[in-house]
């Protein structure tokens, strides 16, 4: 068979070739090459190289084929989020574009990467379902991949074979090695400092994949019958694949390495001050060995308690944040109504009991209605639902805090999404009759 793999230079790509080229399939390779020279051992190099962007490609250069596995694309939610509408130009328009060259060439299988990011936030109650499952992608890197896999499944004919996989978060050695990913990031760390450290507040779980097992699902869309796969989408992962930071911990135990999780608080302006709050969960002994590298990028970092604790007074700065957004929503919004200078009560006020971060910072921006900066409501969803999740493990009742993440859902399903958390107000009538945004 001959096979046409884009993003072939990459993490997954670069196993993926070689275990094709052992198996005797004819590759070619289509990568823009940014990570071509990024390797920690020799990689053997296949005959055939197109080095091209995947926005950029052309029936010439799917014509010929009988398969192509599609890899290309901006490959994680840091990534997607730095630039949205490029990651919809280049993991949406130039998939779809992709997918109907290939058809209209005559390539018979169409294989794609797709991602289990798109079930964002689910109950831990019930176990993913390829189709019933909700979706809800929360990042543009999430709501790409599964805006591409529906229109690729609209193309599937018996002509023209489409088959999706929806990998969990892939580990695994590769020439072209991922530091960024979860598992291999805790090696990475733990072999080259001797420590492992957990610098954010994500997940409770997360489900893990090794990429040959990852590449052997890719191959296996190539080779089963098509009524078995063609116009289908897959969960690929191990059973039992899924692990918590605890969990995680535990198994760092007894070797020459330490295991923090360290979330942060203070936006993106305290990200660029290096004056960020940082609550830590773990051991004293593995804290202070990191307590001088937090303290390069931190103004206060302090030990909560054993590991998961940081994660967890996270979840209760996420909580009181949400429910003081909305107190100083309302209150702004009361105060025009009223037909007071609400820049003049926000400074007022804030000589007194109701003074806040939001208010010094945010206050100004809500009366102004400028939302393109700062925490995105899409993170605040995520956040949120976990610690409602948490809630749910350990007998909470946040009543405002479910609230108010009801609100924000509706800003996101309004296009919100990328808008800060302070667009709380933008729900609020008021009398100044600001041009909403």
């Amino acid at each position: 068979m001959n096979v046409l793999v884009t993003g072939n230079n990459g993490y997954v790509g670069t196993v993926l070739v070689d275990i094709l080229i052992k198996k005797g399939y004819s590759v070619t390779g289509l990568d823009v090459n940014y990570f071509e020279s990024c390797t920690l051992e020799p990689v053997k190099q296949h005959s055939h190289q197109v080095v091209k962007d995947i926005r950029e490609v052309d029936i010439n250069e799917v014509a010929g084929f009988d398969a192509i596995v599609h890899l290309a694309g901006l490959s994680n939610d840091p990534m997607g989020e730095l630039n949205p509408g490029l990651t919809e130009e280049i993991n949406f328009r130039g998939t779809v574009n992709l997918a109907r060259l290939s058809k209209k060439a005559g390539v018979e299988r169409f294989v794609y990467a797709s991602s289990q990011s798109m079930y964002g936030i689910s109950d831990t109650e019930n176990e993913l379902d390829e189709d019933d499952s909700e979706k809800n992608p929360v990042t543009a890197y999430a709501r790409t991949k599964w805006e591409a896999e529906l229109e690729l499944k609209k193309m599937h004919s018996n002509d023209f074979v489409v088959a999706c996989f929806r990998p969990s978060t892939v580990f695994g050695a590769s020439p072209r090695f991922r530091s960024d990913i979860v598992y291999n990031n805790l090696v990475a760390c733990a072999y080259t400092t001797g420590r492992i450290e957990i610098l954010s507040d994500g997940s409770p779980w997360r489900p893990v994949v090794h990429v040959k097992d990852v590449c052997q699902a890719f191959i296996s869309g190539l080779e089963a019958p098509p009524e078995l796969v063609g116009g289908k989408a897959f969960n690929v992962g191990i059973p039992e694949g899924n692990f918590t930071v605890k969990e995680l911990a535990e198994a760092a135990q007894g070797r020459t390495m330490g295991f923090l999780d360290a979330p942060v608080s203070g936006g993106q302006v305290g990200a660029e001050d290096g004056a960020l709050t940082i609550m830590v969960g773990g051991e004293e002994a593995v804290f202070d060995r990191a307590t001088p590298v937090m303290d390069a990028y931190s103004r206060a970092t302090t030990l909560m308690g054993p590991v998961g604790s940081g994660q967890l007074t996270k979840m209760v700065n996420q909580i009181t944040a949400a429910g003081l957004i909305e107190a100083l929503a309302e209150g702004l919004a009361f105060a025009v109504n009223a037909g007071l200078d609400g820049k003049k009560v926000a400074r007022v006020i804030s000589k007194g009991a109701a003074q806040s971060w939001q208010m010094d910072n945010r206050a100004g921006n809500m009366l102004d209605d400028k939302f393109d900066f700062g925490f995105a409501v899409d993170w605040m969803c995520k956040d949120l639902n976990i610690c409602l999740e948490e809630a749910k493990q350990n007998g909470s009742d946040l009543p405002v805090t479910e609230l108010v993440n009801r609100f924000y859902t509706e800003i996101q399903k309004a296009g919100g999404g990328r808008k800060d958390t302070s667009s709380l107000i933008q729900r609020l009538p008021r009398s100044d009759a600001v041009k909403r945004r």
